[in-house]
């Protein structure tokens, strides 16, 4: 029998890991939950009812389920980790999603709640810190180390022995070079190629046809 488990979220991300876990039948999802103040009579995920939270930590123990968080990089991944802590507070043990498809070399390390989405490759020496999350078709070359919180989004590049700081985000197509670093809390937009170190909470972006680069102030994520 299946691995039963209740995922937080309504959103985009959760729609599609559900469809995932759906198609691949790797998970029994016995249902999804958010907190109070956003839940709404009649919410649905893939034809799946919406519960409050405490309506279901009360129908679904610890000992019963695990738990996914289905949220993407609000407050640079911030809101996941927050809400996955509070599951772990309550005693639940988080999972993590590979998709079959993706390439995970026999050498690299996982952390808990990791989720891999459909065609990623994971080169020999990598390291996955928990609650990192790695969008489809995605490449991460090898002895690359991506810290805890971390957000990789679909089709990125990142080179041999690069590090990806807590918290980071990279947006699609980005391309990081080799035995570069990204420090905590960073965001690399869409499309652009990393050449050299960031520092701790930047933002590189492209801005009329050229790279900024400059320290995050309140970004609205």
């Amino acid at each position: 029998m299946a691995r039963q488990v209740l995922i937080w979220g309504t959103g985009e991300v959760a729609n599609v890991l559900v469809h995932l876990i759906h198609e691949t039948e790797m998970f029994d999802v016995v249902g999804l939950c958010v907190d109070n103040e956003f839940w709404r009579d009649g919410m649905k995920v893939c034809g799946i009812d919406v519960m409050k939270f405490n309506e279901a930590i009360d129908k679904f123990p610890p000992n019963e389920v695990e738990v996914m968080v289905a949220v993407g990089f609000k407050r640079l991944n911030g809101v996941r980790r927050e809400i996955l802590d509070r599951f772990i507070f309550l005693g639940y043990s988080p999972v993590s999603f590979i998709h079959p498809s993706s390439y995970i070399a026999p050498s690299v390390r996982l952390g808990r709640h990791v989720l891999i989405m459909p065609k990623v490759v994971l080169e020999p020496g990598v390291k996955i810190g928990d609650n990192v999350f790695i969008w489809s078709g995605a490449v991460v070359c090898h002895d690359v180390r991506v810290e805890k919180d971390a957000f990789i989004a679909g089709g990125v590049v990142v080179g041999g022995g690069t590090v990806i700081g807590e918290g980071s985000f990279l947006g699609m197509n980005a391309v990081v070079r080799d035995h570069r670093s990204i420090g905590r809390g960073c965001v690399v937009g869409a499309g652009v190629y990393v050449r050299k170190d960031i520092s701790d909470n930047h933002i590189i972006r492209i801005s009329n046809q050229t790279y900024q680069v400059s320290p995050i102030d309140n970004l609205p994520l």
